[in-house]
């Protein structure tokens, strides 16, 4: 077997045990949204964020996305505790500030947001295929055959956010 496919199979279970996500039922069970809400909460945990921890108890997770299924799974993990820090899922806006983490779903929205001084330093994920070519940090690529993401790291350390050499080791594709 393919060891970067046993790698990835084995991280979309952990990403799927680790997160924890209410209880689905039998139709909504390891959706393409849920998936990718399980995915960020465990990208959280391996990242590293500037001030991590100094003065601030939340991270707050900044969403833009019209799928209202994927809005919802990224809601759920709002109250969730990462690195002894509350996260705190919201509706980004043009007047959002303080976003640690911004989700965004299309490179329409991205290129109408990606200058907010709001997103200086938030750690940017998305599903968008091309989103770390556009700057974005985190892309994530869900298929049938598994989940995979690419890192920014270029864009990841003009932010002052680091990933642990873990997550690193697990990216499908890292952006210099």
């Amino acid at each position: 077997m393919n060891i970067g496919r046993l790698l990835t199979q084995a991280v979309m279970v952990l990403a799927m045990l680790g997160c924890h996500l209410p209880v689905a039922t039998a139709q909504d069970v390891a959706t393409e949204q849920s998936v990718r809400a399980a995915m960020v909460f465990n990208f959280l945990k391996f990242a590293d964020f500037p001030g991590d921890g100094v003065g601030k108890p939340v991270l707050q997770l900044c969403v833009a996305a019209r799928d209202a299924r994927q809005a919802e799974a990224l809601a759920a993990l709002s109250g969730r505790r990462v690195g002894g820090r509350k996260l705190n899922v919201v509706e980004f806006t043009a007047r959002s500030n303080d976003c640690q983490i911004f989700y965004v779903d299309s490179r329409q929205r991205w290129n109408a947001v990606a200058e907010q001084p709001a997103l200086r330093q938030a750690l940017t994920i998305s599903e968008y295929p091309g989103f770390a070519r556009d700057g974005g940090m985190i892309e994530i690529d869900v298929q049938n055959d598994g989940a995979r993401f690419d890192i920014n790291l270029a864009e990841t350390k003009r932010a002052g956010l680091h990933f642990s050499p873990q997550m690193l080791r697990l990216a499908r594709q890292i952006h210099e």
